[in-house]
């Protein structure tokens, strides 16, 4: 870089970034060495790109399950709501329905939906990403 822009440069990184140090570009690796650097770099670009692409494929699936999975439950809770409702409509029964409505009294349901915090714990070991350190960071800076 030359003289003149080296100032503008140098001044710029300082109000953005606080100290800069400036040294000059002395080391040559060699040709063999600066090739395997190259080679080792690109190799790790490609890497990331797969996790990449792995990571987006997984959490397309895993998102496709959740949906999956609510839309059942859903189902479920929606039909027994029904069957509820539907007998709350009668004042009086006949004596084949009566097996029906024990079989619903005696129906047990806990809705136990997993906290957030477990979600996070396993993709948090799947990914290999701390993503509650990273959503906590987030916070603070909305604030």
């Amino acid at each position: 870089m030359c003289q003149t822009h080296k100032t503008n440069h140098l001044n710029s990184r300082l109000e953005n970034y606080g100290e800069h140090e400036c040294e000059e570009l002395t080391i040559d690796l060699g040709q063999s060495r600066l090739q395997e650097l190259r080679t080792n770099m690109h190799k790790r670009i490609q890497s990331v790109e797969e996790a990449l692409n792995l990571m987006a494929q997984k959490t397309q699936s895993l998102i496709k399950t959740i949906q999956k999975v609510h839309k059942r439950a859903s189902g479920r809770l929606n039909g027994l709501r029904e069957e509820c409702l539907d007998i709350l409509k009668h004042n009086k029964f006949c004596k084949s329905e009566l097996p029906k409505i024990k079989k619903i009294e005696m129906v047990k349901f806990d809705v136990k939906l997993m906290e957030i915090d477990e979600i996070l714990a396993n993709a948090e070991s799947a990914f290999g990403v701390e993503i509650t350190e990273y959503l906590e960071n987030s916070e603070v800076r909305e604030k």
